[in-house]
């Protein structure tokens, strides 16, 4: 995969007049008087410190009285205004929207709401569930049974978190979720519960069995006999971990873990953990590893055929070329020439890359290797004494619009010959 990058154009001087033209009006509209991006502009604007004008445009009696004759959209158009403006100000003024093709809910239809579930009112009416629920929701009204919902009892608020959230959800007949979000929502700590004490029987037991046989006959987690162990220091003399043997090691790597497994009778787990500190790769493995004979033809022929011969895809030979910085032979390297090297610096970076057929960025690394000045690039004028006078007289947002320069030259300016800003 190659990675191209976007040209950006050569951005057009901006003129003085042109300049006196931003902030007087909307960016979208002076962009569009000055045929500049929008962009273009506002970034000149923030330059200069110019700050945006937003301009309020009030409703004459003549819109307000057109509100409601149209959908919000149509209006919009016909006003050239936003459809949130025209939609705000008809919700403000009360005005049912225009060209409404729904249906209005009367007063019967409203009394049915609450009392039934909303799916029977449904089809009863003849309306949408979404509606239904919709206007419901608007009235503040609820149903007390309705389908599909199972409301909280205050029985079954004070039991949660005394008992376990699969426990309760199991006798209120819930979901594990509901009970869990109930009581998270509510801030009910769950109770710890209580731990069994060891007795002494069971603590002269460790270390007389392996854990596991120690867990099934006094009826405790590995984990925790394992911990309680190891927390008395007794060594458990019944380890169930098997030393490896030679034999065993030299079958790691001829097959698969899984087939080694089962002949030694480990798990697959415990022999890739032995694979690995042997640092012996698995011969089922999907990556092939790079023979000398394949890289040695890395750079000599194109990736494509390469990929062909060695039966490896175009991505996998392009990847290991790149990674040992091998260039692509399909692309030869272009030197340049005493006559393009007398051109350098004799015009603008990319009005000399158009001109010899290069990336701009080559002509300009080649310049710089060269040590040679760029003369065509824009810099902004020295400081006049009359200038630097003026410094800290005025905030600096307003002296950069004065001296057409930028905010940050004028405020580095100023710290640099360390005056103080203007009201300090």
């Amino acid at each position: 995969m190659h990675c191209t990058t976007m040209k950006a154009k050569n951005p057009k001087p901006w003129t003085p007049a042109e300049e006196e033209r931003l902030g007087t009006s909307g960016d979208n509209e002076i962009a569009r008087l000055l045929r500049r991006d929008r962009s273009e502009v506002r970034q000149r604007r923030r330059q200069l410190g110019i700050p945006v004008v937003m301009r309020r445009r009030f409703w004459t009696v003549e819109e307000m009285s057109s509100l409601g004759t149209l959908s919000d959209r149509k209006l919009a158009l016909v006003l050239n205004r936003t459809i949130a403006s025209v939609q705000n100000k008809r919700q403000q003024l009360g005005i049912p929207p225009g060209e409404f093709k729904g249906r209005y809910w009367t007063d019967a239809e409203t009394k049915l709401l609450g009392k039934v579930p909303d799916r029977q009112v449904r089809s009863r009416l003849g309306r949408s569930l979404y509606s239904v629920r919709t206007k419901r929701a608007a009235l503040n009204l609820r149903v007390e049974q309705p389908e599909g919902k199972k409301y909280w009892k205050r029985s079954e608020l004070r039991r949660l978190g005394k008992v376990s959230d699969e426990e309760l959800a199991r006798r209120f007949k819930r979901s594990y979720w509901s009970v869990h979000s109930k009581r998270v929502g509510l801030r009910i700590p769950l109770q710890q519960p209580r731990t069994r004490p060891w007795t002494k029987e069971e603590l002269r037991l460790l270390g007389t069995m392996s854990d596991r046989d120690l867990s099934r006959r006094i009826k405790r987690s590995y984990s925790a006999i394992q911990l309680q162990r190891l927390k008395r220091g007794v060594a458990n003399p019944h380890l169930e971990s098997r030393p490896w043997t030679k034999a065993e090691s030299s079958l790691i790597g001829n097959a698969s873990d899984a087939e080694v497994a089962a002949k030694i009778h480990r798990s697959v787990a415990a022999v890739r953990l032995r694979r690995r500190k042997l640092g012996l790769r698995e011969p089922t493995s999907l990556v092939r590893p790079w023979s000398t004979s394949e890289v040695e033809l890395l750079g000599k022929v194109p990736d494509e055929v390469l990929a062909k011969r060695l039966a490896r895809t175009r991505q996998a030979v392009q990847a290991k070329r790149a990674c040992l910085g091998i260039p692509d032979p399909t692309r030869p390297k272009r030197r340049w020439s005493a006559a393009e090297l007398e051109l350098l610096g004799t015009a603008p970076d990319e009005l000399l890359a158009r001109k010899l057929g290069r990336p701009r960025k080559s002509v300009q690394a080649k310049r710089s290797a060269l040590q040679i000045a760029n003369r065509f690039s824009p810099r902004a004028p020295a400081w006049t004494a009359k200038e630097l006078a003026k410094l800290g007289k005025k905030p600096d947002r307003l002296l950069a619009r004065e001296l057409r320069r930028t905010l940050i030259a004028v405020t580095a300016k100023r710290r640099q010959f360390r005056i103080p800003s203007h009201g300090q």
